[in-house]
């Protein structure tokens, strides 16, 4: 994820171009900076499997919004989330898993999330997935990797959400 004012000059077009050069949905966090994992204090452990020492402090509502494109770099329909720099979304927060969480594009164009049996979960509106059985999520879903709250957004309600902060 990167910092939203890398997309407020995209975003200065109109909606049928924004639209037409993002065609992805987005997923847009707004709970301020994200716990980075510190590799050289993992002991040996696999980053997915660390435990997470660290009390969890609810994200305070700040001024840092971040966003991620659900775009494949293999032009696939599955866009894969987590904290490996494999993923085609990285989040780089100490609660997810490697390879937390995927979405998928449906041929009707649905949009599905899908938890990776992480070890700090998924969810949806505040309801937990089980590991293998997707749910389709629509614009201005909440979507919970570990502790990380995500709002899913479609590219033509993106291009809202920043020409209104512009």
């Amino acid at each position: 994820m990167q910092k939203l004012q890398a997309y407020t000059d995209s975003a200065r077009v109109e909606l049928a171009e924004f639209v037409r050069l993002h065609p992805y949905p987005f997923l847009v966090h707004s709970g301020g900076a994200l716990r980075g994992v510190d590799r050289g204090q993992t002991r040996g452990l696999t980053v997915d499997r660390m435990m997470v020492e660290a009390r969890v402090v609810s994200p305070k509502v700040s001024d840092d919004f971040f966003a991620g494109a659900l775009r494949s770099r293999d032009q696939d329909n599955v866009i894969t989330v987590g904290l490996s720099s494999t993923c085609d979304l990285v989040i780089n927060d100490q609660s997810l898993s490697k390879q937390h969480a995927w979405f998928e594009c449906t041929a009707n164009g649905n949009w599905r999330v899908w938890d990776n049996d992480s070890l700090s979960g998924t969810q949806v509106n505040e309801k937990p997935l089980e590991p293998g059985t997707p749910k389709i999520v629509v614009t201005g879903d909440k979507i919970t990797f570990g502790y990380v709250e995500v709002m899913f957004l479609t590219s033509d309600a993106f291009h809202r959400l920043i020409r209104g902060l512009l």
